[in-house]
C-alpha cells in the first residue's frame, strides 16, 4: 500500500513539473516570429493586468495581421503622389490598413500561451483565401467606379462640371486601394486604366477653363476708384459653355486693396464679380491673380486621403493676373488761416495737408477746373488769458471736402490751445499741435473720403 501512494505522488509530481514548465516556456511563435508564403501572420501579447486582455491580444494581433498586408500593399504600389508626399504617403498607409482590418475575415487562431504576466495568441490568414475575397470585391468597386466614370463624362458634357467632378471623386475613392492588385495582373490593369482615365479627362478639363478678364491692364478714372465692380466671365474655351458653380478667390498681388468677398462662386451664367471697396494711395498700380479655389473645391475629399483631389490639387493651376492702375486724383486746395483775424505769411495747415496728400499719391493743382476734388480750409486764433506770464490762444480750424459742390467731409477742430511768450509765437504753437492732432484724426479720414485707402500703421 505504502509502495502505491509513493509511486502516484511521484507522477503527481511530475505532472506538476510537465505542467508548470508548459506555462512558463515560451513557445517557438514568439521566440522566432514565424514566416509562411501561404499565410499572412498577427502575433501579439496583453498584459493581464488589463482586464480585457484577451480581447486586447486578439485585436494587437490582428493589428499586426493587417500591417503585414499593407507593406505588401504598398510596396507594390507605383503612385507618384505616393513616393512624393511623406504626409500622404503616411495617410495613404494608415487608411489603407484602416480599412484592412475592417474587411479581415477568414483569419484563424493558431495558438495561444501565457504565464503569470502577459497572454499571447498567433493569429493567421491564407493569402489564397484573401486575395480571392479581395478580388471578388475589387471587381465590384471597379464596376461601380466604371458607372461613376461614366456620369462623371455625361456630367462634363453636359457643362455640370462641378457634379462631373465630384462623380470623378467618388470613383476614385471605390478603386484607390486596389491599385496595387498584383495578384490579378489583368484585373490591375482594367482598375489603372480607369484611374488613369479618371485623371486624364479632369485634367484636360481644367486645360480648358477660360477665366475672361476685360483687360489685363485696367485704367481706372478717379470717380471709378470707389466700389468699382470687377467682373469676369468663365467659360470651357472648347465648347463657351459656361463653368457653373465652382469657387474662385483674388489676392491682392502687390499695391493695395480693399476687396469685399475674396471668395465667389461663379454663377449659372458663367459671369463672376468681385467688388473691390478701394485702392490703396502707395501705389498707382494694383496687381490682383485670380484663380480657382481650390482649398475650397478639393479639401474634403483631400481629407479622405483621395488619390485624384490629392494629385489634382498639386498639378492643376487656373489662374490668371490682371493690372488695375488708378489715375491721378487732383485736388485744389484753398486756404485761409489767420491770427487773430489777419492772414498769416505762413499756411501751416494747408502745407501740411499738402505734404501729406503728396507722399499718398494724391496731386495738387493750382487749376479749379480739373481737380477732383476742392478743399477748404478755415483757421483763426483768439486771444485767451496769460497763464504762468505766458499767452494763451485758442485755434478753431475747419476742414471741408466738396466733391462737384458735394461736401464728402466736414471736421471742426476747437479750441486748440497756444502757449508761448508772445502772441504771434502762441498762435503757430496752436496751428503746429493742430497739425500733430490731424496724424490721428484726419489724415486716414482724408483720404478715405476720396475713396483711397491706408493702414494707419503706414502713416
Amino acid at each position: 500500500m505504502k509502495a502505491i501512494i509513493k509511486y502516484l505522488l511521484v507522477c503527481a509530481f511530475v505532472l506538476f513539473k510537465i505542467n508548470t514548465q508548459a506555462q512558463t516556456e515560451k513557445p517557438e511563435w514568439i521566440l522566432k516570429y514565424p514566416i509562411n508564403s501561404d499565410f499572412f501572420v498577427g502575433i501579439a501579447y496583453a498584459d493581464k493586468k488589463l482586464d480585457n486582455y484577451m480581447e486586447a491580444a486578439k485585436s494587437r494581433a490582428l493589428q499586426s495581421l493587417a500591417n503585414e498586408i499593407t507593406v505588401k500593399i504598398i510596396g507594390q504600389t507605383s503612385l507618384q503622389t505616393i513616393e512624393l508626399n511623406q504626409k500622404v504617403k503616411q495617410n495613404y498607409i494608415s487608411s489603407v490598413t484602416t480599412e484592412t482590418i475592417k474587411e479581415l475575415e477568414g483569419y484563424e487562431l493558431v495558438d495561444s500561451w501565457q504565464d503569470k504576466h502577459q497572454y499571447w495568441v498567433y493569429y493567421r490568414l491564407s493569402k489564397k483565401a484573401y486575395y480571392q475575397a479581395k478580388k471578388d470585391k475589387a471587381n465590384s468597386a471597379l464596376q461601380i467606379a466604371k458607372n461613376y466614370v461614366m456620369l462623371g463624362m455625361e456630367s462634363f458634357n453636359g457643362a455640370n462640371y462641378k457634379q462631373g467632378l465630384n462623380y470623378y471623386f467618388m470613383a476614385t475613392n471605390q478603386i484607390q486601394n486596389y491599385l496595387y492588385f498584383e495578384y490579378d495582373i489583368e484585373l490591375k490593369q482594367q482598375i489603372n486604366a480607369l484611374y488613369q482615365d479618371a485623371y486624364k479627362n479632369v485634367s484636360d478639363f481644367y486645360t480648358q477653363v477660360n477665366i475672361k478678364v476685360p483687360s489685363q491692364h485696367i485704367k481706372l478714372k478717379p470717380h471709378q476708384l470707389n466700389n468699382y465692380i470687377l467682373n469676369l466671365n468663365i467659360q470651357n474655351k472648347q465648347s463657351l459653355k459656361p463653368i457653373a458653380n465652382f469657387p474662385f478667390f483674388i489676392r491682392v498681388v502687390s499695391g493695395q486693396a480693399n476687396i469685399e468677398t475674396n471668395n465667389k462662386l461663379v454663377n449659372e451664367n458663367g459671369n463672376l464679380n468681385f467688388k473691390i471697396n478701394s485702392f490703396g494711395t502707395k501705389s498707382k498700380v494694383h496687381s490682383f491673380k485670380i484663380s480657382i479655389d481650390k482649398d475650397d473645391l478639393f479639401s474634403e475629399y483631400i481629407k479622405s486621403n483621395n488619390l485624384l483631389a490629392i494629385e489634382l490639387y498639386k498639378k492643376i493651376n487656373c489662374e490668371t493676373n490682371i493690372e488695375i492702375e488708378s489715375e491721378s486724383l487732383f485736388v485744389f486746395i484753398k486756404s485761409n488761416e489767420k491770427a487773430f483775424n489777419i492772414k498769416t505769411k505762413e499756411q501751416f495747415l494747408a502745407n501740411a495737408i499738402k505734404s501729406f496728400l503728396i507722399q499718398n499719391g494724391v496731386s495738387i493743382t493750382n487749376n479749379i477746373d480739373e481737380a477732383n476734388y476742392c478743399l477748404s480750409i478755415e483757421g483763426n486764433t483768439t486771444k485767451g488769458n496769460m497763464a504762468y506770464n505766458m499767452q494763451v490762444v485758442y485755434l478753431d480750424a475747419t476742414i471741408v471736402l466738396n466733391k462737384s459742390k458735394n461736401i464728402v467731409l466736414n471736421k471742426n477742430f476747437n479750441e486748440i490751445k497756444g502757449l508761448k511768450a508772445t502772441e504771434l509765437a502762441a498762435s503757430y504753437d496752436a496751428y503746429q499741435k493742430l497739425i500733430r492732432k490731424f496724424e490721428n484724426e484726419l489724415f486716414v479720414e482724408l483720404l478715405n473720403s476720396m475713396g483711397l485707402i491706408i493702414k494707419n500703421e503706414d502713416y
